[in-house]
């Protein structure tokens, strides 16, 4: 994932929203290989010298309890 600032590269005060929805492989064990949907978005502000970047990462994460060893999903934001 990478936010291209090219529109406000010379532009102290100036702002770009990104979104990105992107696959990742799951921290399942690699006997069940499956990918996690991941949601990202944020913005970039040029601070001139440098950016100030915020953002938020929402993913409905697969995951097996050590206890019990049954699966279940957790909401990671």
């Amino acid at each position: 994932m990478r936010v291209h600032i090219g529109r406000i590269k010379g532009e102290k005060g100036a702002s770009l929203d990104f979104e990105f929805h992107e696959s990742l492989p799951s921290p399942l064990t690699e006997e069940r290989p499956q990918t996690v949907p991941v949601d990202v978005n944020g913005s970039v502000m040029n601070t001139s010298p440098g950016y100030l970047v915020h953002g938020r990462v929402q993913a409905e994460v697969p995951l097996r309890c050590d206890r019990c060893l049954n699966d279940y999903i957790e909401s990671v934001d």
